[in-house]
């Protein structure tokens, strides 16, 4: 079990999870919550049992927005919720996961800022997605919400599927 954390703990730019062998699933949540060094959370379970399910050998979570908050409400309250150094940890983990063949899941549920950040959350999901996308992989999802957001884990049946994910261009803000 590993996490990074920044110097002050506000925020968490990455968790790993070794599961058996085989090549790296990433999760492309939404924030961090709890799960850290020694400890799991909900979402970090349900992770490992997608990797497992799956086949996949390490469990990767990244965010676009670093913040350990178990609200993601929280986050907009937030002067800085990305963290100074996020972009460069996503991308390494973008980069790992295609060099090694595993896949990364876009998971970021519903994103609900108030409407006075609506334009900077949409802005920072679409610097994300670009950030992936100029590293030549493409995002599966376990499903998509109406609003063609990727759906959630802890939202999802323990049996689902992974798909391309194609809510590209309308990421659900």
């Amino acid at each position: 079990m590993n996490a990074t954390f920044s110097e002050c703990g506000k925020y968490r730019y990455r968790l790993d999870r070794m599961i058996g062998d085989g090549p790296p699933i990433a999760f492309l949540l939404h924030n961090p919550s709890t799960a850290g060094t020694e400890n799991e959370d909900p979402t970090s379970r349900r992770g490992i049992g997608y990797a497992k399910a799956f086949g996949f050998g390490r469990l990767i979570f990244i965010n676009p927005w670093a913040m350990v908050a178990t609200r993601p409400r929280d986050l907009w309250l937030a002067e800085d919720p990305v963290g100074p150094l996020n972009d460069s940890y996503i991308r390494d983990a973008v980069v790992e996961v295609s060099n090694e063949g595993g896949k990364i899941i876009a998971a970021w549920g519903r994103v609900d800022p108030p409407a006075a950040k609506r334009a900077a959350a949409s802005a920072r999901i679409a610097a994300v997605l670009d950030l992936v996308e100029r590293n030549g992989v493409k995002l599966f999802a376990l499903g998509m919400n109406r609003d063609r957001s990727p759906k959630h884990p802890l939202y999802m049946r323990k049996d689902a599927t992974l798909s391309i994910w194609t809510g590209r261009d309308s990421h659900g803000l």
